[in-house]
């Protein structure tokens, strides 16, 4: 069947590069995967090469785009409850729409002053995927793996302490956090049941990581998809994620931590989030009882995992993305 997308072009500023070690640069592979396996004529773009065609999307922050001419279409996201002053009025003033990776996020950036069309839609999970690893119901270690980028945001102060809480010091227990970026605060870390894995990975380093590991404690206090999370799932792996913003469909494929209250950012640095902003604070008692379920009952906690896996390669597909910017193609023609 062929469809208008099928002899659509388009521009593509990827503002991330494509580097598949950060959560941006995943999701501009996968969409030009989606795009031109659908049949989309993707003409690459920077600042030194000029549009092709009548639309360009641009991935990430939306100041990369504001000296390339034309109709330009954001795709970009946020991981707190306002989105600053700097990306509303550059959107306002030099973008025709935004896209964004998660349902809540329609309805931030219009509560934070966009006045231009937001629309969701869906991004993909199957740009080399992790291989599903059948794991033992009955592990005689069971290692629990967790994420930071070296701050706060991730939540990793969270999964250290409920793990201690947990597990204490019996050895049968351990913690893995995956630092991407410089460790900082985790670097004063000395507990023989907790390890670093610090730097960025391949894409193998990755998936055999995730292997080794029984189960993931994502408390994240602000995601604007959640990457790391699902493809644990992908894998296989149980995980207990942060039911707010980009994870607002945790239910479906993980054990969803329930939100306590909204904090203060800790951080001002990242130019998407307003300095008022505020995230989502997990509740303490929810991820105690989320890690508890897993480890009570592994074999149910796998089956999850596997059911999880099920729902997130049947409803986050770059094809999908690929249609769905189809369709707001159309109507925006």
């Amino acid at each position: 069947m062929v469809t208008q997308l099928a002899a659509a072009q388009l521009n593509f500023f990827p503002s991330n590069r494509m580097n598949p070690a950060t959560g941006y640069g995943r999701m501009e592979l996968g969409l030009v995967k989606g795009l031109t396996g659908f049949g989309v004529q993707v003409w690459m773009v920077d600042r030194w090469t000029p549009p092709k065609h009548a639309v360009t999307i641009i991935s990430g922050s939306p100041e990369w785009g504001e000296d390339v001419p034309g109709r330009k279409w954001a795709f970009t996201m946020s991981e707190s409850n306002r989105v600053s002053r700097l990306w509303v009025d550059i959107l306002n003033a030099d973008f025709e729409r935004v896209l964004v990776a998660c349902p809540p996020l329609v309805d931030i950036y219009r509560e934070s002053g966009l006045t231009i069309p937001v629309d969701y839609v869906p991004l993909g999970v199957d740009y080399r995927p992790p291989y599903f690893v059948p794991r033992d119901p009955h592990p005689p270690q069971f290692t629990w793996l967790t994420y930071s980028l070296g701050d706060m945001r991730k939540g990793a102060d969270l999964a250290i302490m409920a793990f201690k809480r947990l597990c204490g010091d019996d050895p049968r227990y351990r913690l893995i956090i995956k630092c991407r970026d410089a460790a900082q605060w985790l670097t004063g870390l000395d507990d023989p049941q907790i390890s670093l894995e610090q730097g960025q990975m391949s894409e193998p380093e990755w998936h055999d990581l995730l292997a080794r590991c029984q189960a993931m404690i994502f408390p994240s206090r602000g995601e604007g998809f959640g990457y790391p999370p699902r493809e644990a799932v992908l894998s296989g792996l149980p995980v207990a994620a942060t039911q707010a913003l980009g994870m607002w469909d945790v239910e479906k494929w993980g054990y969803p931590i329930a939100v306590k209250d909204m904090r203060p950012c800790q951080f001002d640095y990242y130019e998407a989030n307003d300095e008022a902003g505020q995230w989502w604070e997990p509740d303490r008692e929810s991820i105690d009882a989320q890690m508890k379920a897993v480890m009570a009952d592994y074999r149910a906690a796998l089956a999850k995992a596997a059911a999880g896996r099920k729902y997130l390669l049947e409803y986050f597909t770059w094809e999908q993305a690929a249609r769905r910017i189809e369709e707001l193609l159309c109507e925006s023609a």
